[in-house]
């Protein structure tokens, strides 16, 4: 943990996992669960996103006409996506005390375009340590689904968009990467999302008992 995150009065919590883990609807419900928890304020974003700048990078980002964009372009634009969510939202409201859920950070970005894209990993590390300014979440739920149950899902879905729209061989290789960034340190917690959207909320709100 960085000392940014150390002297910060908020506390920055992050939803993790693989398109299709449910982990939208999970930061949604416990978003609701902590306003009648907390004294403290609370907001809720997203990655790519969260600032009418960030937001315009995500309509790039997403567009599934984009089919040209290059893999290394993609990994600039979420680090420029990060900067501004961070400066302009994350950070000022952390620093006003805030509980922050952000559903997607930095870690996203490594198991996509590191370990699912085949990039430099340790390059994507570097370049979002600097986006980040450092900010590192003080709790990462890493809500996780096999590959074949995440390509299920999205199927069902109404529409796909850029990053959907991937083989199997990728979402294999993002499960391997969540699975290993999930080794790298104590506050990323592993949940079972192939359970009940009841069952998975209940698990996430254990977690943040004995944590928080």
């Amino acid at each position: 943990m960085t000392e940014n995150t150390k002297e910060q009065k908020g506390k920055f919590i992050v939803f993790e996992g693989p398109d299709g883990s449910g982990k939208t609807t999970q930061i949604k419900l416990i978003y609701e669960y902590l306003r009648h928890e907390l004294t403290e304020d609370i907001i809720m974003t997203k990655e790519p996103g969260g600032t009418e700048i960030s937001n315009k990078i995500r309509q790039i980002l997403l567009d599934p006409d984009n089919v040209l964009l290059e893999d290394l372009t993609e990994v600039f634009l979420y680090a420029a996506s990060r900067a501004q969510h961070v400066k302009e939202l994350i950070k000022p409201h952390l620093d006003q005390g805030f509980y922050v859920l952000c559903d997607r950070f930095v870690d996203s970005t490594i198991a996509y375009q590191g370990y699912g894209r085949g990039l430099d990993v340790s390059l994507i590390k570097k370049l979002n340590t600097v986006a980040a300014q450092g900010l590192q979440p003080n709790l990462s739920f890493y809500i996780m689904v096999k590959p074949e149950i995440a390509m299920q899902r999205i199927a069902q879905s109404r529409s796909f968009d850029r990053l959907e729209q991937n083989e199997i061989s990728f979402y294999q290789n993002l499960y391997r990467g969540y699975l290993a960034l999930l080794e790298e340190d104590d506050s990323k917690h592993y949940i079972n999302g192939e359970q009940t959207v009841t069952e998975v909320n209940e698990d996430i709100k254990k977690v943040l008992q004995k944590k928080l």
